[in-house]
């Protein structure tokens, strides 16, 4: 049996570690492992590539840009069969256009650079360019697995925006790495991890923190095109913020121990794996009340703390210091529904029902 995973290994973020954690998934099911990507070698498994194509995504590049850089991925895509594959499994579908057996979706990410974090469009002119080029026709008929139940809500609605009719799974969430850990004291500082990103919120941190004297460290990756969006960052460095960018998996490890809080500040997060992890280690989500954070991982307050605007968000920052080492261990526990085992299962079950059915 073989497996495909459909990505861009150039990046690094949620998507990327996800798709390794499904390569050695598949494996451990029995699959022969492999990639369509854009690198040669894919670092972290031993899966394979079996088909490399040529595209390097760059953050904040003009829409046409990146618009041209899809049609000329789609091209190259067009030559390639897949269909020898038992399970294909296409993580990145708004840019690897290409139909999986498998299409994953992360929030409606065919249009999101157009969308609030309602699902509300600004703009019906990106749409409208999309169905009379028929970028994405290919998916008509496709089979969709949503990360979230807010990622679910939002693209029902919005399929139809791009005249596409598909078949919309259940929602499976991303898996997440679990640790046993023990949960000791915790300084009064909030962790802001993840990519490290313009479109996510992070830039308002800087004058919370030192306006309010909360203690906040935002770290995690950069992405090329936003390199110089991190040392604006840094003129904001001192007693109350510092910026840790690209560090190790040991490095992020010790930040999540010691924190009290993990922050995410993207309003329209479609899941938010690094605050499923840090919770892992007793650190209190504080999230905005829209997103997939909010509904999924926090569940609306049963799980942390969400706000409004940011005369809330000190407030819920300051709660977040509260919290028991029993009430931690709670938020710990809950994390599990969103175990490496417990995808593996949803996604077995998953292809044993549609791929008797499917080409």
């Amino acid at each position: 049996m073989k497996a495909l995973i459909i990505e861009d290994m150039k990046r690094r973020g949620g998507g990327q570690d996800s798709a390794r954690i499904y390569a050695s998934m598949f494996m451990g099911m029995g699959y022969d492992t492999y990639f369509l990507t854009n690198v040669s070698s894919v670092d972290g498994v031993s899966a394979g590539v079996a088909y490399r194509v040529e595209y390097e995504f760059r953050e904040n590049s003009p829409a046409i840009v990146d618009f041209i850089k899809i049609i000329r991925l789609k091209r190259q895509l067009k030559k390639i069969d897949i269909s020898g594959f038992d399970v294909s499994f296409n993580n990145h579908p708004n840019v690897f256009i290409i139909n999986g057996k498998i299409n994953r979706l992360h929030g409606f990410s065919f249009l999101d650079p157009w969308l609030d974090e309602n699902g509300e469009l600004s703009s019906h002119l990106p749409p409208a360019i999309f169905r009379v080029t028929r970028l994405y026709s290919t998916y008509n008929g496709s089979f969709f697995i949503p990360n979230s139940r807010y990622t679910r809500e939002i693209s029902i609605k919005l399929f139809h925006e791009l005249d596409l009719d598909v078949e919309m799974g259940d929602v499976i969430h991303p898996p997440v790495t679990v640790k046993e850990v023990d949960i000791g004291e915790k300084k009064e500082q909030v962790l802001l991890l993840g990519r490290i990103s313009r479109h996510k919120g992070i830039e308002d941190i800087a004058r919370i923190a030192n306006d309010n004297s909360i203690r906040v460290i935002v770290a995690g990756y950069v992405n090329k095109g936003d390199e110089g969006f991190v040392e604006k960052l840094r003129m904001y460095e001192g007693k109350n913020l510092e910026i840790m960018a690209n560090i190790s998996e040991k490095e992020k490890e010790r930040l999540m121990a010691e924190s009290s809080t993990i922050l995410n500040m993207n309003r329209k997060e479609n899941f938010g794996i690094a605050v499923a992890e840090a919770m892992s280690y007793g650190c209190i989500p504080v999230v905005p009340k829209s997103g997939g954070h909010w509904t999924d991982i926090v569940e609306m307050g049963k799980y942390g703390l969400g706000y409004g605007g940011q005369d809330e968000l000190v407030e819920m920052l300051n709660k977040s210091f509260l919290y028991t080492r029993t009430e931690r261990l709670k938020v710990a526990e809950s994390v599990k529904r969103f175990s490496v085992q417990e995808f593996s299962r949803k996604i077995a079950n998953l292809i044993e029902k549609i791929t008797p059915n499917r080409k």
